[in-house]
């Protein structure tokens, strides 16, 4: 398989969230990037999330269900891991989506730059319709000392090098490396450990990610 054809592991944590699931999956099985696998961990949901996983899966060979316990969103995306056989791996929060071409822009990035990691903008999108757009960083490719350099001076503004959302990461950077239990602030742990493994990283400013701005989510 040729690195234009590489397979794009998605992860999507699910706990409670029945009434934003189909919208977040939909953005994922109707990508125009076709060569990826959605892996959907229902977190022991009380409502009916679980059994709308089911249901994508009976629909698309490239869903995988699990069903486990409530364990927290990094046990979630650390169960989808175990098992995640992509190139590249996305996590995606279930009730967010992405822009339709966002796999093919992504993989299109990663392979023409030879970028371990992928970032790209992402927009909060609020109840009253209200939409802001994530500040504009860096633009084009880069090295660790300078997203190290970023991801430090954002830590205490909430900047989108904070946030696994909205990067797409070489599933090599996650060997011996999960995303650490029953603490906050789970993905600056995560992003500090694979920052400092990475050769380059492409920053891409355009909106890809929309981001549902909700009081509560997990």
């Amino acid at each position: 398989m040729s690195r234009n054809d590489s397979l794009i592991s998605i992860i999507v944590p699910v706990y409670n969230v029945e009434q934003y699931l189909s919208r977040c999956v939909d953005s994922l099985v109707n990508q125009t990037y076709h060569n990826i696998e959605i892996i959907l961990v229902d977190d022991g949901s009380p409502d009916r999330s679980g059994e709308i996983c089911d249901e994508y899966a009976k629909k698309d060979k490239r869903v995988k269900v699990i069903h486990q316990s409530n364990g927290g969103l990094s046990d979630a995306r650390n169960t989808a891991l175990d098992i995640a056989k992509g190139d590249y791996l996305m996590f995606v929060d279930s009730d967010d989506w992405i822009e339709k071409k966002t796999c093919e822009i992504l993989n299109r990035l990663a392979s023409d730059y030879k970028a371990d990691t992928v970032i790209f903008g992402l927009n909060f999108v609020f109840d009253s319709g209200k939409v802001i757009r994530s500040k504009r960083g860096m633009a084009g490719l880069t090295d660790k000392n300078m997203c190290m350099k970023y991801l430090i001076h954002n830590v205490a503004r909430g900047g989108i090098f904070n946030y696994a959302c909205n990067k797409m990461f070489s599933s090599h950077l996650f060997e011996g490396l999960r995303f650490p239990e029953g603490i906050n602030s789970e993905d600056y742990y995560a992003l500090f450990n694979i920052f400092l493994k990475i050769d380059k990283m492409f920053y891409n400013n355009k909106c890809l990610y929309l981001h549902y701005s909700r009081t509560y989510k997990w």
